[in-house]
Parts: structure tokens; sequence; C-alpha cells
């Protein structure tokens, strides 16, 4: 039986979820001398926060599927490599490249 989150928990795993983007959304504007509400800054942050919760949430499915650490580890990391695809070509002509 699958448990269900409640919904303070959801809205506590969104608002972390929220403060990650916003620190890694400063962290990459100050890398490149930009403004803290810079829209590339923003979008980079929240495709590399996606790629990772998916990559996490695949790798979860496939290692309660299989039982698996291995296999699982291998989901999570082509995951990742198929979302930075993503975050690279968004980059491209930006100075976050």
């Amino acid at each position: 039986m699958r448990k269900r989150w409640t919904s303070p928990l959801k809205a506590r795993a969104r608002a972390i979820r929220d403060e990650l983007v916003l620190l890694l959304t400063l962290a990459l504007s100050q890398s490149v001398g930009r403004d803290s509400s810079d829209a590339q800054a923003c979008l980079l942050a929240h495709l590399l926060v996606a790629t990772w919760a998916v990559a996490f949430t695949q790798a979860h499915l496939a290692y309660r599927r299989d039982s698996d650490e291995k296999g699982a580890k291998a989901v999570f990391l082509h995951v990742v490599d198929q979302g930075m695809v993503g975050v690279k070509a968004a980059a491209v002509g930006t100075p976050y490249v």
C-alpha cells in the first residue's frame, strides 16, 4: 500500500524546493555579476532542481521495484545525464555556459 503525504508535509517539501531554487538562482547570478532576479539564472536553477528531483524519484522507484542498489544508481545517473542535456541547452548564449 502506498503511503500518502500529508498536506503539511507536501507544503514543507515544496518550501524546501523553492528555497533551494532561490539559493541556486542567487549563486548563479552572483557568479556572473548579474542581479538576483536574473531570469536565465532562475530558469537554470529550476531545471537543475527538477532534474535532480526526477532522477531521485525514478531511482527510488527502480529500487523499490527491483531491490537493486546498482540498478537504482544507474537510473539516477542516466536521468541526471539526460536532464543536464537540457540544462546545457538552456544555458547556451548566456554567461552561465
